[in-house]
């Protein structure tokens, strides 16, 4: 059903909906100017609507739809006041936007002149940071910042079934380019609380920031338990390092580190190296289950270096390196894993007979190549 209502409410209603979203859009969004033509037409549709107190205040009910350009707001019902400009939706509240989307929300008040809001009972998604969120109380304060009571949020983009990784929390304080709080919180695996830690802040910038990583945990009757932390080196824009240290306590403790970099588009280089002390490990020769390889000797010191790097002159010649030494000939079946490489490349170290060091250049023309390595 259309809405109801004279000619001269409908002018009032249209008017103050054009004059609402032109001063600032829902939920914090950058002021969206109508664009000429006709681009910026508002639509509304509802079972009813009812304008009073000298036009300053607004009421739909029913079924109630706002368009303007790709935002869409959903509710059954809506309250705008006009010398505030304050706005409250309630029952079955959704907006659709392409930059985030409130999927479902018991209600919302938002004042759309300080660009503050209070949503109780969401579900929202930001798809600029391809973050889900849901709480039982979400505050949108000045700027970019939001406060969440007993809610929880994820990044992983999971089409069904619950998201592989989540964090839930007690309160969950986000600042876009500043940092994130949370206070009692719990990392789920697929819907299992495996960790708990009462405080905790991470960086939510959108440049690279150095710093720890979430560490890794875990436990095996050969190895013990596992524990692994790893700290990320913003070094420039085209440049970074990640180091770590593993232990596992029936085994080895260690280092590793990688270097990456890209000189330009199209030319990356990274080396990868490590360091493990085998000293804990016992009955190591139990572990050989291939005879056939030549030095059947697992020893305490153990170490690798890998890399690689490609690069393109001026002149079009194509520099390259592919480099794998390592202390032992079961290094690669046993520890290659800890470092960020390739599906291919990691198979290939894993299988391969013997480790490739090469360096070489190349130039082609249309129908012939010199090449030297």
């Amino acid at each position: 059903m259309g809405i109801q209502s004279g000619p001269a409410d409908l002018v009032l209603s249209l008017s103050l909906m054009l004059f609402l979203f032109q001063s600032a859009p829902v939920f914090g969004q950058a002021a969206r100017s109508p664009a000429a033509g006709g681009e910026g037409e508002i639509q509304v549709t509802a079972d009813s609507l009812t304008v009073g107190d000298s036009g300053s205040q607004v009421e739909a009910k029913g079924n109630v739809e706002i368009k303007r350009q790709d935002t869409t707001v959903k509710a059954d019902e809506v309250r705008v006041n006009r010398t505030t400009q304050d706005v409250e939706a309630k029952g079955k509240v959704s907006v659709d936007d392409p930059e985030w989307k409130v999927k479902s929300a018991e209600s919302i008040q938002l004042n759309m002149e300080k660009e503050t809001a209070e949503i109780q009972k969401g579900d929202l998604f930001l798809a600029r940071d391809h973050l889900s969120m849901s709480g039982a109380r979400f505050q949108k304060l000045t700027g970019q910042t939001y406060h969440i009571d007993e809610g929880f949020f994820t990044t992983c983009l999971c089409e069904s079934g619950p998201p592989t990784w989540k964090i839930s929390a007690g309160e969950i304080d986000l600042q876009r380019e500043g940092e994130g709080v949370i206070k009692h919180g719990w990392f789920y695996l697929m819907d299992i609380p495996v960790f708990y830690f009462p405080y905790a802040v991470f960086p939510l910038r959108s440049e690279r920031q150095t710093g720890l990583l979430a560490p890794s945990f875990g436990s095996s009757t050969k190895e013990g338990f596992k524990f692994e932390q790893p700290f990320f080196w913003a070094i420039s824009k085209s440049t970074d390092a990640t180091f770590g240290i593993d232990l596992e306590t029936r085994a080895r403790i260690g280092f590793f580190g990688e270097a990456r970099t890209v000189f330009k588009q199209d030319a990356p280089a990274q080396l990868n190296f490590s360091y493990f002390n085998e000293k804990w490990r016992k009955n190591a020769e139990a572990d050989i289950v291939d005879r056939t390889i030549a030095n059947q000797v697992i020893p305490q010191d153990r170490w690798s270096i890998t890399g690689y790097h490609r690069y393109i002159t001026s002149s079009n010649w194509l520099t390259y390196s592919d480099i794998a030494a390592f202390s032992d000939d079961l290094f690669t079946r046993e520890l290659v894993g800890r470092f960020d490489l390739g599906a291919t490349r990691e198979i290939d170290l894993r299988t391969s007979r013997y480790s490739r060091s090469r360096f070489g250049f190349l130039k082609g023309w249309e129908d012939s190549y010199f090449r030297g390595e």
